[in-house]
């Protein structure tokens, strides 16, 4: 067994919030690009677990590596129609009359289409990554990005009916697009008896309670005295939030206002 095999890495796997930030940032570069350049605007980012893409066992299909400024790298396919589709779409090829010959593809042509194409690359990784990235060199995909909790992420950009793709290592956006709010420093605990000791509570004390019938009702009047069923001696009910009974008090004064003392909690 080769070092290589014996090798060890984390186990991460690809949260939902950070494939929707990926796709929020790859599109914000697609909408610039093509803005640009006059392209179609049929066009889309997604993204993914590289372990969830069928392209995990399409091993004979032509990569590109990119180094990135950071140290990581990313791999990237193009497909072989995209040269040709974007010189149609910039020149308006497919409305060229096609006895006039001014369909047929150019130099001039592809050499404006090869510079599309970096821009578009390099916004892309730019976006994704944070980083800048190097100039593409062929190389092979370490076989661990495409398994599950990898953490490596694939990102497709459709353009029309073609697709290219783009698969980030984890260490790739580590830095950039998986920071995440649950990482970010929180605030110490506090107790929660200190939580919520100043938090304003309404509380109510209840003298009694009669009961009159409509008839008597018709005939008060001002200045009228209602006998109550409770004397003045025996403990009033202090209610909290929701009318639950939160202790006994006796009704009393304090400072020329009237006041309550606690007693006791009820039974």
């Amino acid at each position: 067994m080769s070092k290589t095999d014996m090798a060890s890495y984390p186990f991460l796997l690809l949260k939902q919030s950070t494939a929707t930030l990926l796709e929020s940032q790859g599109s914000a570069a697609l909408a610039t690009w093509a803005a640009e350049w006059t392209t179609p605007a049929r066009a889309s980012v997604s993204c993914i677990a590289a372990s969830a893409s069928p392209l995990a066992h399409a091993e004979h299909m032509p990569w590109q590596t990119r180094q990135l400024a950071g140290g990581s790298a990313l791999w990237l396919h193009l497909p072989t129609g995209l040269p040709r589709f974007l010189e149609h779409a910039l020149f308006r090829l497919e409305q060229a009359d096609a006895s006039s010959e001014k369909h047929l593809s150019s130099k001039m042509g592809m050499a404006v289409v090869d510079a599309a194409i970096a821009e578009l690359l390099a916004n892309l990784i730019l976006a994704f990554t944070g980083q800048s990235a190097a100039p593409a060199t062929t190389g092979v995909i370490p076989r661990r990005l495409w398994r599950s909790g990898s953490g490596a992420v694939l990102c497709a950009i459709s353009l029309g009916d073609l697709s290219l793709s783009l698969l980030l290592p984890a260490e790739a956006i580590s830095s950039y697009a998986v920071a995440e709010p649950s990482k970010a420093r929180r605030t110490p605990l506090v107790p929660l008896q200190t939580a919520l000791s100043k938090v304003a509570v309404k509380l109510s004390v209840e003298i009694s309670q009669m009961e009159l019938t409509l008839g008597q009702m018709r005939t008060l009047a001002a200045g009228d005295v209602l006998a109550l069923p409770t004397h003045l001696d025996e403990a009033l009910v202090v209610r909290g939030p929701g009318g639950a009974a939160i202790c006994l008090a006796h009704l009393g004064s304090l400072q020329g206002r009237h006041a309550v003392e606690l007693i006791k909690r009820p039974n």
